[in-house]
Parts: C-alpha cells; structure tokens; sequence
C-alpha cells in the first residue's frame, strides 16, 4: 500500500491527455444535439473530471474553439496540474463576461442543480443576450460510464477501504466509542492514500468518514439519507458515529466510503460483538442473499429497475419487506446508486429507473433491513459492469463477522 500513498503526492493530471479529450468530444456531441454553444461548468468535481484539476475555477467549454480555465486562487497550481492551455485569473464575473464577449449570443449550459440562485441572478445581469440551459444531465450522463483509468482508481479506493476493515478488527473492543473507532479506521486509511471527506454533489452536509453506528444507534434515522446512519456526536451534527460505548452483544455497521485521487469505493460491513444470535444470523443471511440476488442479475442491456426488484424478491420471500430499506416513514425504493467522483451518482437504483446498464458503470449494492427496537443490517459493495457481466471492486469478506 506504500506505492498507493506515493502516488497520490502529483501535480501532474491524474489521467492521460486523450482521456480528457475523449470526455470533451462527448460532451461537445451531447451539446451539439441539445443546442448548448457553451457549457459554463462551476462544480468542483465536474470541473475535475474536464481539466485534470480542482482548483477554485470556472471552466467555459465552448461547442468549437479551446477551452478555457478562469482560475480565482492559484493559477500556478492550476497551470501544472491540468492539460487546458487557455488558462486565465480571475476576479470574478467581470473576467467570465470579459471571456464569453468574444463568443456569439447563445444558449449557455449551466449546472442548474447545483448553482446558487445568486449566482444565477448575476449570469442574467452581466451576460445580456446568452440565454441558460440545463447541462448537469449531459455532464453526469458522461461521467457515469467510467474508463479503465478510472476503474483502476475505483479498485485502488477498495483496497485502502480493506485495511479500515482489518482496522476495526484489530483494535473494537468492549468501552471503545463508535467516534473513537471512526478516527482509528479514518487515521489508518489516510496513511496509505485516503483523501478523506467523501464529496457530494447536492448543498446537503457531507460525511467525513460514512457510519459506524452500534446496538439501539443502527435504527436512528435521523441525517439526510434514508438508511442506517446512526446517530451522530450531538444535535448540531445528528448523523453518523456517536460517543456510545461499543458493548458485548452488540451489533456493529461500518459503512464508509474511501477517496483515492478523487473516486470514491463504497462498503459496509456487519459485526457482532462476541457470538452472534440466532435472530441475527437469520437477517444478516436474507440480506446476504437479496445483495447476491441483486448482483448477480447485472450485466450490460438490462434496466437499472431489475437489480432493485431482484433484492425486493428475497425480502418478498423472507416476509422483510416492511423492512427493507427502512420503515415507516422513511420507507423509500432504492437498492443503491453509482459511485466515483462522488460517492452518490446516478443511476439511482430504484424501480423507476428505466437507465439502460452499460459497461463502465460503478454501482454501490446496499440492500439492508431496519427493524424498530431491534437493530438493522446492512452490506454494501461496490460493482462494475462489465462487457459480459460485473466485477466486484470491494473484497472484504462477506460475512456477519464476529469480533
């Protein structure tokens, strides 16, 4: 793991040149067909995933002619890490409206679910005559086929998630705190190439590390996301690992991403704390067996819908699906969603999700069961598809594992 953390310490693009290329054809293509003439990128990761850098910017791709990267902090930085030739300082919105004037009047394509509505107003105000276009979905419709490079980062993120796994072994014990846990994984990942916080595309408050939540804290739903997300250090941050001391009989989720040069693996695993019970062995066994029964009907050509139903089918048959997912109120249809440059992308996997699989897509498989009262299950990999079928990136062991 030394020559992962080795190769993280660069400034030069993560990916070759023709890489970048390659994404800049697709989407002008993509462009060309919504009638975008210029796609105005503002989002950390999208403006990554162009230019090799994040660096605080603007990137302006126009449908023909180079592009061009306005760099508010650091233009040096910028200049040794991204491939762009045009790069230029800027003091804001002058220097954007100084660099769109010598382009014809047109439809701009923004990232509208993620720009602010001040920022919106003020592209109105100072750039007359442009009129504004949606192109998040062009831009996420790219990004969610992954190339080689990109799945050989993926795979690298599983590997370092691996040893966050051997670390929680290594070191739970009875009157440990489930923060005190999340530091030791969080310390010993980061080590050997972790990046840290998982990055999210929405304004929602990211997570840092994901859950370990523990005993009577697996069935707290009280963050931004419907699943097991524990219950979190106070009411000011009501999500993720508490300072509940870990006991003997507990049940034990860790479900964390891990960040290696920007792409994201996702994975949780289940632990008991001494022997398990025979209640405990059954639910950890049907969720188990719906997360095998939803990856194994993966492959290229099927709708994204079919891994749901296929995971819904064995709660069907065990009788959980009151459970599956969540309950009650938070009950909502989802078995996982896409990962890389950040930890939710689409294709959400849900039973309304008509997406077509293609080789190239990175799924996150997470089928889990909440049970008031009693606790809940979890168990998350992260998938590839495959020209012929799936690849399974993460390998820690598949087992209610006892500690």
């Amino acid at each position: 793991m030394k020559n992962l953390a080795s190769s993280n310490r660069t400034e030069k693009p993560m990916m070759p040149k023709n890489e970048y290329e390659k994404r800049l054809a697709k989407l002008r293509e993509s462009m060309s067909v919504s009638g975008i003439n210029i796609a105005l990128l503002t989002q950390q990761r999208d403006i990554y995933y162009f230019t090799g850098t994040a660096v605080y910017s603007i990137l302006v791709i126009p449908i023909d002619g180079e592009p061009i990267l306005l760099v508010r902090i650091n233009v040096d930085r910028a200049k040794r890490e991204t491939w762009i030739k045009d790069i230029r300082f800027s003091q804001g919105m002058c220097t954007l409206a100084e660099a769109l004037s010598s382009f014809n009047k047109g439809n701009i394509g923004i990232e509208k679910d993620v720009v602010s509505v001040s920022f919106y107003e003020q592209l109105i105000k100072n750039l007359p005559g442009f009129n504004f276009a949606d192109v998040s979905p062009l831009v996420l419709a790219i990004r969610m086929l992954k190339s080689k490079p990109e799945i050989n980062l993926i795979r690298k993120a599983a590997e370092i998630s691996h040893l966050g796994f051997q670390k929680f072994a290594e070191i739970v014990e009875e009157g440990i705190t489930e923060i005190e846990l999340e530091s030791e994984i969080e310390a010993a990942k980061k080590r050997v190439g972790h990046e840290g916080t998982m990055q999210f595309r929405t304004n929602n408050p990211g997570l840092s590390f994901g859950t370990l939540a523990s005993g009577p804290n697996l069935t707290e739903v009280s963050g931004y996301w419907i699943a097991i997300i524990g219950k979190g250090p106070s009411s000011a941050r009501p999500y993720g690992s508490s300072h509940r001391k870990i006991r003997r009989g507990d049940l034990v989720d860790v479900n964390h991403a891990t960040v290696f040069q920007g792409y994201h693996s996702d994975e949780a695993r289940m632990y008991v704390v001494g022997k398990p019970t025979a209640k405990q062995e059954r639910i950890f066994s049907i969720v188990r067996e719906a997360q095998k029964a939803a990856i194994e009907v993966i492959k290229p050509d099927i709708e994204v819908a079919q891994i749901y139903y296929s995971a819904e089918e064995i709660m069907k048959k065990h009788g959980y699906c009151e459970y599956f997912m969540a309950y009650g109120q938070y009950g909502v249809k989802y078995v996982g969603h896409g990962v890389g440059l950040e930890i939710d992308e689409p294709p959400l996997i849900s039973p309304e999700n008509k997406t077509i699989l293609k080789p190239g897509m990175v799924l996150a498989i997470e089928p889990k069961v909440i049970i008031p009262k009693w606790g809940g299950m979890d168990l998350e990999d992260t998938v590839v598809v495959t020209e012929d079928g799936y690849e399974i990136l993460t390998f820690t062991r598949r087992e209610l594992i006892e500690v």
